[in-house]
This record gives structure tokens, C-alpha cells and sequence, in this order.
């Protein structure tokens, strides 16, 4: 961007310019934001995270359960 005054035409066609660009991050954010929440593939690239998750739920609910039966 020049130091010298811009045009209407010049201002019009730079912020034509900008509103793509920032059109262009939006949905390079959504398709990765989008990949990112998908719980299925989370899961596959994460089962070992998962299945620890999972057994220290379940271990915490079993002694939550024993306590309020007991």
C-alpha cells in the first residue's frame, strides 16, 4: 500500500481485495474447525486417550454408585 492518497476506485478495489482475503481465512477456519470437532475421527487418531477416558468415567461413577448404595 502506497503512501500516497487513494482514489474512490483505488479504496473500492482494496477493500474488495481485503473482503476476499478475509472471505478465503473464514472458510479455511470453518473446513478446519469443522475437521477438528469430528468426534468420530477424533476417536480414531485418539483411542488410546479415549479408552483411558473411559475407564477413569467408569471408575468414578462405580465408586459414586457404591457409595450412594451403600
Amino acid at each position: 500500500m502506497g503512501t500516497l492518497p487513494l482514489s474512490s476506485q483505488e479504496l473500492a478495489a482494496e477493500m474488495n481485495q481485503q473482503r476476499e482475503a478475509i472471505g478465503d481465512t473464514v472458510d479455511r477456519l470453518r473446513l478446519r474447525l469443522r475437521r477438528e470437532l469430528n468426534l468420530p475421527r477424533q476417536l480414531a487418531e485418539h483411542s488410546g486417550v479415549a479408552l483411558t477416558a473411559a475407564a477413569v468415567v467408569g471408575f468414578v461413577a462405580g465408586r459414586l454408585m457404591r457409595r450412594m448404595l451403600a
